[in-house]
């Protein structure tokens, strides 16, 4: 396993975007090695995220709650229905 590599990026105060320590900022200064080093960054950082797992689970789930909650709503209405017309 590689070592870590720690990088050090500053903040700009104009614009309010990382810049690599010691560079200047890639947006204000049009710095291209500070831009290019922030990009390599990002894509290191996307690279090494772990995949986000699926939530069909949880939207099933919802689903599910969402339909018995609805079919019970529509059930008391129709018994409240059946409830008003039997007393006229």
């Amino acid at each position: 396993m590689a070592p870590a590599v720690t990088r050090v990026y500053s903040v700009c105060r104009r614009c309010a975007r990382p810049y690599p320590e010691g560079r200047r900022c890639p947006s204000c200064d049009g710095d291209r090695e500070a831009a290019r080093a922030i990009a390599v960054a990002i894509a290191d950082s996307v690279e090494a995220s772990p995949r986000v797992p699926a939530v069909r689970r949880r939207r099933r789930g919802t689903l599910l709650v969402t339909s018995v909650l609805a079919a019970s709503f529509i059930a008391g209405l129709a018994v409240m229905m059946i409830s008003i017309l039997s007393s006229l």
